[in-house]
């Protein structure tokens, strides 16, 4: 494999990991943080305020790369990264201190802003990188998910410290990040140098250009659907496990450092159980790579949203944790696949002086997906799926309702199994999985395009 501009390669997956090692820290413990009532010292605020701010996080991070992208290849990737940089390092700071929601909304607001100049400018400077086809998303997703198996590491032992550590920790490695991206990434040298001022009317022409094209239309439809399921895997799955999955008899022939105590007893511990989801990848993203390099890039977006949809059924439509780690690997096979070849699917019809742009405007299909879920999954589960108000409407249907009674009932062994058959919990991932098939619905009608447009 030859890799032309590995100057800028090679610190461009070291960015890219520190900034998902911070970013991770946070993320895979915030669902539990924020909304789990049965932890100590966690915010407890309930799913429906986790879902708001889901949502906001979501909609900024995802609205902002379409037009930070355009942005980014009118200034140079190297001034967009150090610029989302200061602002996600200040974010991580307000988090630390915010036990308010107005603060902590504030403190997502910039979390958010910054991520979302960050990711369209490292991967326009990324795709600028010649390689073999697919084989630099492969290194990207690598390294994405080197820093999600670490993160997954360290924030459980942050967290058991102390759950401030989580914040100040991702602070300090954005600053950190900030100084790689000043010393070692290098500002491009301008063929046709332009003025660095325009008008805001540029943003919205340059988007208008590139959304009116029907394939643009139909690949932020198919990923919007993708998304969608993204986001509960990674929003919502973790209360559903810490409520109704028992892992038990795998959790009872592991060391302490792998498991965490619930209503249900010693369970495998939510992180270790999404560790799955990077070593997987880790060990096999580059032999997933050759394999996908031979099939044409819609056949894997195919296989990839399939595997996808399988995964993510199985996890959630039983209690019993064998079936839920089968779930987890497939799904895992199925998004690394179409992460992989989405990304390569924009390297090839992006045009060479505007590849932070299309990567930015793909992030319409996220901020549609992602939002959509953080709310649904916020509001739906907590009316479908959440065992404690779950508990409660048991109790208070058969009169027996009060705060002693109900934390009596939900320790009871007997209480998840009970709460499992009457009100049929896995229902909750019914209608993604139903958007799921609608997005391979979509992304069959995009092939069939494209081998029109080809054999033209």
């Amino acid at each position: 494999m030859k890799i032309s501009g590995k100057s800028s390669f090679i610190p461009a997956l070291s960015i890219q990991f520190l900034e998902r090692l911070a970013y991770t820290i946070v993320l895979i413990q915030l669902p539990i943080y924020l909304a789990q009532k049965d932890v100590e010292k966690g915010l407890a605020w309930g799913q429906e305020t986790k879902g708001w701010i889901f949502f906001v996080w979501a909609f900024i991070q995802n609205t902002i790369p379409i037009f930070a992208g355009i942005l980014a290849d009118k200034i140079s990737q190297k001034k967009s990264l150090v610029i989302s940089l200061l602002i996600v390092a200040f974010g991580y700071l307000l988090l630390l201190f915010a036990k308010t929601l107005p603060l902590f909304l504030i403190g997502i607001f910039f979390l958010g802003l910054g991520s979302g100049i960050f990711k369209p400018s490292l991967q326009g400077l990324i795709s600028s990188c010649q390689s073999e086809r697919t084989t630099i998303w492969a290194f990207y997703i690598f390294t994405t998910n080197l820093a999600f198996l670490l993160a997954g590491v360290l924030s459980k032992v942050l967290k058991d410290f102390d759950w401030s550590l989580l914040f100040l920790s991702s602070f300090i490695l954005s600053l950190l990040n900030l100084l790689f991206v000043a010393i070692f990434i290098k500002p491009p040298q301008m063929q046709n140098p332009t003025s660095s001022t325009f008008k805001i009317s540029y943003f919205f022409e340059e988007l208008k250009q590139t959304i009116s094209k029907r394939e643009i239309v139909l690949i932020i439809g198919f990923t919007s659907c993708f998304a969608l399921i993204y986001m509960q895997f990674y929003e919502t799955l973790p209360n559903f496990i810490y409520d109704w999955t028992n892992t038990n008899s795998i959790a009872r022939h592991l060391p302490e450092l792998f498991t965490m105590r619930t209503s249900q007893g010693i369970q495998i511990s939510y992180e270790w159980i999404y560790n799955l989801n990077p070593i997987t990848i880790i060990i096999f993203i580059l032999i997933v790579a050759r394999l996908t390099a031979k099939i044409e890039i819609t056949n894997s977006l195919i296989i990839g949203l399939i595997l996808t949809i399988v995964g993510f059924g199985l996890s959630g439509t039983t209690r019993e944790g064998k079936i839920l780690l089968l779930g987890v690997i497939i799904y895992t096979f199925g998004e690394m696949i179409f992460n992989m070849q989405i990304l390569e699917l924009i390297t090839k019809i992006a045009p060479e002086r505007k590849k932070s742009s299309y990567f930015g405007i793909l992030n319409i299909s996220y901020t549609f997906g992602l939002c959509i879920g953080a709310l649904s999954g916020g509001y739906f589960y907590k009316e479908v799926a959440e065992k404690y108000t779950l508990a409660k409407k048991f109790l208070f249907e058969n009169a027996n309702m009060n705060s002693t009674s109900l934390i009596d009932f939900l320790n009871r062994n007997f209480s998840t199994e009970l709460l499992w058959n009457i009100y049929q919990p896995y229902y909750f991932w019914l209608p993604f999985i139903l958007f799921g098939i609608f997005g391979l619905i979509l992304l069959f009608y995009f092939k069939k395009i494209i081998t029109n447009k080809n054999s033209q």
